[in-house]
């Protein structure tokens, strides 16, 4: 007789029976099979092949005998990346028997054509596809390669094309029709690399929801042949080499009336810029173009911006009735456009879920102090402490990113941390203001069962901002030990929030001790899939961090990067 502790749980005879977990993944979305393998280390190890598998020339032979496996799951193999490989005759096989691949990334170089067209041969449920054309080789095979999509005509709905070689390069808009008509299913397009020649009056293809064109000399005739092309356009994205203040100004000298109601479906838009330019000309392009924008993003060098446009575009977001629900800016903190950022995060923002901002902390504060300072001008009902340290976003917000490196002061951290509470829906944080300690997390997540110091409330504390934004200096904390609440005995419906990803950045002095790490971030936000670290480590620390890594939970990602180093922090 088997002794109770050999009895299997309910969960552990399904994972035990792997025709009956094979069935499950088969009914189960990407995002549902992600969030299993978060559940448990048995989860992870049972579903984790069933969500990626990758195949390089480096180590191929590690994972062959995965690709031998395929004869039986390969139906649940959604997505596939190929990058310089060697052993396209065995990666065939693998094609063959997965015949349920939605997204391929393709990275083509001369010698891999054979391939490319193998995938579009045997995958008839393909909908997402990337091609990458790499190296003055393959300028000669860029119709061909177009040529064989139009053939094939998968059943596409996303489809990117990046041309990397040197020098300015063309493609005809003949070879992107040709896919276009042939995939009538296409919905969203990606050009990068390389510029259009094109015909007049080209037919137009309305199907088309979303356009992101970058990294290519593209003008105002350019915009305007794709504006024209694609009436029903709901998101934009513009990466310009040309300054968009010439390009926007020449782009509205052409349009007129009623052509320039051609993007009225339009809800998303996306501007960055590489020279530092005046956004007077954009200003005008939403006013008279987007009468239903609620998602704007502007980058680069888009600094400039006078009191006219702001109040101009106030306007027009007031005329239209028009919410945004997420707001992005990157701008150099002290520009003009700062004005503008807090008036639109005033007037314009009330459920806004998603903002991005290059300001920094210090900046936010004083956006919301002049927030607090205008609602207390009227009527408001919310208790002064509370008012203090709202948005009228703060309950709808999930993703914050302040992305500026500047080290802030002991008290905005304690401002934000406030804020940081009224924010329960907030998954996505970035803070990378550099932290001496970890303050900024106090009262958040999973904070009960934390043993540590604790402060006194907040009517103990006496600093505040002046009219003049110095800030009072913090008196000495005084603190007191509070008891572990045990593990069995925790509130969930008090933690929050709910963090999926952070990203912050720590003062080279903090240094990494795997004690504090685990007690204030991993443990503290159970849920979080990925953490971001930006500092400097010296070689022991690095050591160290690397056997703190491999204890990390299942499905915890993890990055550092080193101060000085560029990144895409937003």
């Amino acid at each position: 007789m088997s002794s109770a502790s050999n009895v299997l749980s309910a969960r552990d005879r399904v994972l035990s029976i792997p025709e009956l977990v094979q069935g499950i993944v088969q009914f189960l979305r990407p995002i549902h099979l992600s969030q299993l393998r978060l559940t448990s280390k048995r989860f992870h190890n049972a579903f984790t092949p069933y969500v990626t598998l990758a195949v390089s020339q480096d180590y191929y032979k590690d994972c062959e005998s995965a690709l031998k496996a395929l004869t039986d799951v390969g139906s649940m193999v959604k997505s596939l990346r190929v990058d310089a490989l060697g052993n396209e005759s065995n990666l065939e096989i693998m094609l063959e028997r997965s015949r349920a691949i939605e997204r391929v990334d393709f990275r083509a170089w001369t010698s891999y054509d054979r391939l490319f067209y193998k995938i579009l041969e045997c995958q008839p449920t393909l909908k997402d596809l990337t091609l990458t054309l790499c190296g003055d080789s393959i300028k000669a095979n860029i119709a061909d390669l177009l040529s064989a999509i139009a053939r094939q005509a998968p059943p596409l709905e996303t489809f990117s094309l990046t041309v990397q070689v040197i020098g300015n390069i063309k493609t005809p808009w003949s070879n992107i029709s040709s896919i276009l008509d042939a995939c009538s299913t296409i919905r969203n397009l990606s050009f990068r690399g390389f510029n259009i020649s094109r015909q007049e009056d080209e037919p137009q293809q309305p199907q088309i929801q979303s356009l992101a064109l970058s990294d290519a000399h593209f003008g105002h005739s350019d915009i305007l042949f794709f504006l024209h092309t694609m009436p029903g356009l709901r998101s934009l994205s513009l990466h310009l080499y040309k300054e968009p203040a010439q390009v926007f100004h020449t782009l509205m000298g052409d349009l007129t009336y009623p052509s320039k109601n051609i993007l009225t479906q339009l809800t998303k838009l996306k501007v960055v810029a590489t020279r530092k330019s005046h956004i007077t000309g954009l200003v005008r392009f939403i006013q008279d173009c987007c009468p239903r924008i609620n998602d704007l993003e502007l980058g680069g060098e888009c600094q400039y911006v006078s009191r006219g446009d702001v109040l101009g575009l106030l306007d027009h977001f007031n005329l239209n009735d028009i919410t945004l629900k997420r707001l992005a800016i990157d701008y150099i903190p002290g520009s003009y456009v700062e004005d503008w950022i807090r008036r639109m995060l005033e007037r314009c923002c009330p459920e806004l879920e998603e903002l991005e901002l290059g300001g920094g902390v210090q900046f936010f504060i004083e956006t919301q102090d002049y927030i607090y300072k205008w609602r207390k001008s009227g009527e408001f009902s919310m208790k002064q402490q509370e008012q203090k340290f709202w948005f009228p976003f703060s309950s709808t917000l999930t993703k914050l990113h302040l992305n500026n490196l500047i080290t802030s002061s002991g008290p905005h951290w304690y401002f934000l941390n406030q804020m940081l509470r009224s924010m329960p829906l907030l998954e996505d944080l970035a803070v990378m203001g550099l932290l001496s300690e970890y303050s900024l997390f106090d009262g958040l997540g999973n904070d009960n069962a934390l043993p540590r110091p604790k402060h006194h409330p907040l009517e103990y504390c006496i600093f505040k901002y002046l009219d003049s934004n110095n800030v009072i200096p913090l008196p000495e904390k005084q603190r007191e030990e509070e008891e572990t609440v045990p593990y069995e005995s925790q509130d969930w419906t008090k933690e929050r929030p709910f963090l999926r990803f952070l990203k912050i950045g720590l003062q080279p002095s903090v240094g990494f001790e795997a004690e504090v790490w685990n007690r204030e971030l991993v443990n503290r936000f159970r849920f979080l899939e990925h953490l971001s670290i930006k500092t400097d480590l010296s070689h022991p620390e690095m050591e160290l961090l690397g056997e703190w890594e491999e204890t990390l939970r299942p499905g915890l990602g993890f990055t550092l990067l080193r101060l000085g180093m560029s990144s895409p922090w937003g």
